[in-house]
């Protein structure tokens, strides 16, 4: 029998990570044969999900969707990419078993899609909400552990400002941006009272995305606000029945006009005066700096060590711009998700990443400018917010990572709104 407990039981444990409680100064290497407990815990939660799925899925009489036969052929293509370049790569027992838990994210993602798409009382809502309940939770969690607990979450402070990074616990710097997409829209467009479970969701997130400090994040979160506050105006301008979310707004302006300087907003966005307005905290070296060592080759180091191995022996980078020094040793990721497909798996391997989210992008597009119903609104939103967050973090490439687990569950979600737009108008 069909259990929806049991299958959203198995995405809670899937975008919780569950979270790995590392203390900031426990150094680990996994690269260089160093094992954790987490690990074992993180394969463990894998091996549940995958049971609990395979056994609800067996439940099904499952017509395979093949809306994703593109998707599904240039991940092929992408994994077998891996396996080459992690056997040929520096650590290929490594490499293999990271591209190994990586693939778990893409098997999770179809057995999602096609028993969401063959439950015949599915409401996309539904999971929408529970991925909202899920990362507020996290959120929340965090932010408690932070004033308890503060090493497991990376708390970092100065005189200028306090700032949550989330170590292994989350990814604070991210989630709530995926929080406040989903609680702004449902607020403004779900329901008509003003005092719901939605708005103190936004204010939480709001929270969060100050706490977290991350610029590009804060960045596209004020755009968010602006454009759908502007499209809720306009488009019931005339509904009396919004009335009371039309006053609260007016009242929030009037607050941020009278209350907030241009000072704090600059604060904001330079963390206290500590970075330039516009800079890139050193991206621009590192990605200069892959692409050119990539220039010369067509597979990659393999998932894990590359930009690790890249990095390691290479000399201090002093950023004259805005005086500072980038410690080379210390940069684990290539700050962008496509790069890391990039360095991971070579060139083919990339053109394969760059397809599937140009295939995504348009779907994305014709959700918001063609649908424009409250899910097709909130999942298009999703993407172009994570499109953005990659072009300056790789969170979602790492598998113990609370983003990876959205990553897959996004793309599942933009495959059932896809289908079910496509069964609608037949």
């Amino acid at each position: 029998m069909i259990s929806y407990k049991q299958i959203y039981f198995s995405l809670f444990l899937f975008l919780l990570g569950p979270p790995a409680f590392r203390d900031t100064n426990h150094v680990f290497y996994a690269a260089e044969g160093q094992t954790d407990i987490w690990i074992f815990v993180k394969v463990f939660s894998y091996i549940i999900i995958f049971y609990i799925l395979f056994k609800q899925y067996s439940y099904l009489k499952v017509t395979t969707n093949r809306n994703n036969k593109f998707l599904n052929f240039n991940f092929f293509i992408i994994f077998i990419l891996f396996y080459l370049s992690s056997l040929f790569g520096p650590r290929p027992q490594y490499s293999i078993s990271y591209t190994t838990l990586f693939l778990f994210g893409f098997i999770f993602y179809n057995l999602y899609l096609n028993l969401f798409l063959n439950l015949k009382d599915f409401k996309l809502i539904n999971l929408i909400q529970i991925i909202n309940h899920t990362l507020i939770f996290l959120i929340i969690f965090t932010i408690l552990l932070s004033i308890f607990f503060p090493n497991y979450v990376s708390v970092v402070k100065n005189e200028n400002f306090y700032r949550i990074i989330g170590n292994k616990i989350s990814d604070f710097k991210v989630i709530p941006i995926f929080t406040l997409t989903i609680s702004f829209i449902s607020f403004l467009f779900l329901s008509k009272n003003i005092l719901n479970i939605n708005l103190f969701y936004s204010i939480i997130s709001i929270l969060a995305l100050y706490l977290s400090q991350t610029r590009s994040t804060i960045f596209i979160s004020f755009l968010i606000i602006f454009i759908f506050t502007i499209v809720f105006f306009k488009t019931n301008e005339k509904n009396k029945n919004y009335l009371n979310k039309k006053i609260l707004f007016y009242f929030l302006i009037l607050f941020f006009l009278t209350y907030l300087s241009l000072d704090f907003i600059l604060s904001t966005f330079t963390r206290g005066n500590t970075v330039s307005f516009f800079e890139l905290s050193g991206r621009e070296f590192v990605w200069s700096t892959i692409i050119n060592h990539m220039e010369s080759k067509f597979l990659g180091f393999g998932l894990g060590y590359a930009v690790k191995d890249l990095f390691l022996n290479l000399p201090n980078y002093y950023n004259i711009a805005s005086d500072s020094l980038l410690i080379t040793k210390n940069i684990g990721s290539a700050h962008n998700f496509y790069l890391e497909f990039l360095i991971s798996g070579g060139w083919i391997c990339f053109i394969c990443i760059i397809f599937i989210h140009i295939y995504l992008l348009k779907t994305s597009i014709d959700l918001l400018f063609f649908n424009g119903d409250l899910e097709s609104k909130i999942i298009g939103t999703l993407y172009f917010v994570f499109i953005f967050i990659a072009l300056f973090d790789s969170f979602a490439f790492v598998p113990t990572s609370n983003s990876f687990a959205f990553y897959w569950i996004l793309i599942t979600m933009i495959l059932i709104k896809k289908n079910k737009i496509a069964n609608e108008n037949k």
